[in-house]
């Protein structure tokens, strides 16, 4: 499935209320820097039939206050900026191997393709990688 039409059937699953029945992005979800509801407010700002909306319409469709839809979304955005910064620390230390954060992108592309398994083994190479590097210094200085 496109990335974009995933999002999509999420953006839809999450503002009807619905489970989502979707177990790697609930796997990610419960691991990931962001609450629950915001990845809702974040799910509502990339729907495209939200664009042109104004906030309070957003916020009504969740079932909260403007104020409350304004505070979770700058948060949401720390959440993510802050993850996004932590990653490129990771790899300029060079804790994340010798391709960076290669790894980022390959194994996104893996979890959309739904080659779980293949995903999970990339993540294990990182973390091993993680933790040699934290073991012997001298391979940070490599």
């Amino acid at each position: 499935m496109e990335q974009s039409s995933l999002a999509v059937q999420r953006i839809s699953e999450a503002q009807q209320g619905a489970t989502v029945d979707d177990p790697v992005l609930r796997y990610l979800a419960r691991r990931g820097a962001l609450t629950e509801r915001q990845l809702q407010v974040l799910l509502a700002e990339l729907d495209p039939a939200n664009r042109g909306k104004k906030m309070a319409e957003k916020a009504a469709r969740l079932g909260v206050t403007k104020g409350t839809y304004a505070k979770v979304l700058q948060q949401a955005l720390k959440n993510v900026t802050q993850s996004v910064f932590t990653v490129l620390l990771i790899s300029y230390l060079g804790l994340a191997g010798e391709e960076g954060c290669s790894w980022l992108v390959e194994v996104g592309q893996l979890l959309r393709e739904g080659r779980f398994e293949e995903a999970a083994e990339v993540l294990e190479d990182v973390q091993k990688s993680l933790r040699k590097a934290l073991k012997d210094p001298a391979v940070l200085s490599a």
